[in-house]
């Protein structure tokens, strides 16, 4: 995880994913921000200051999963720009109860070549699944990252 001051190219890379996608441009600055591999699918999350959490998830083959996920903070009102969207509840062990939603990328997503060697992901093979530079597997920061990690056997339960 890295602060927001240290991740501009992350967070500009989810920006315009957000913005090629579906014409959104998220008001709250952003906090802090990571990007990592687990197995064959990439997984970019912004965190902002208003509590909201945006995550990019696309696998690397040509024809795979690619989504924009969008949660809520306990108690938070969704924002003006996201009023469109449904939320629904989820619980969680990690964080209590979130709303979320979601949207799948249709279009192709933006050149990530430069985004992703500079912010330190390391390939599955030299590093493991799940771990980058930035942040050890055994830190999960968000309810999705520590399943994520255990199901691919990168950090224990």
């Amino acid at each position: 995880m890295q602060p927001a001051s240290e991740a501009g190219e992350i967070i500009d890379w989810v920006s315009r994913v957000l913005k090629e996608e579906r014409g959104l441009v998220i008001a709250s600055p952003p906090l802090e921000a990571t990007i990592f591999r687990v197995e064959n699918t990439k997984w970019a999350y912004v965190f902002c200051e208003s509590g909201l959490s945006i995550n990019v998830l696309y696998t690397l083959d040509d024809a795979g999963k690619r989504a924009v996920g969008l949660k809520l903070s306990e108690g938070m009102e969704v924002p003006a720009e996201l009023s469109r969207f449904k939320f629904a509840r989820q619980k969680s062990k990690l964080a209590g109860t979130i709303r979320g939603s979601y949207f799948v990328i249709k279009g192709g997503l933006p050149s990530d070549r430069r985004v992703h060697q500079e912010a330190g992901v390391v390939a599955a093979e030299a590093g493991g699944p799940g771990r980058s530079t930035d942040r050890p597997a055994d830190r999960p920061r968000g309810p999705h990252d520590a399943r994520i990690l255990r199901g691919c056997g990168a950090i224990g339960e």
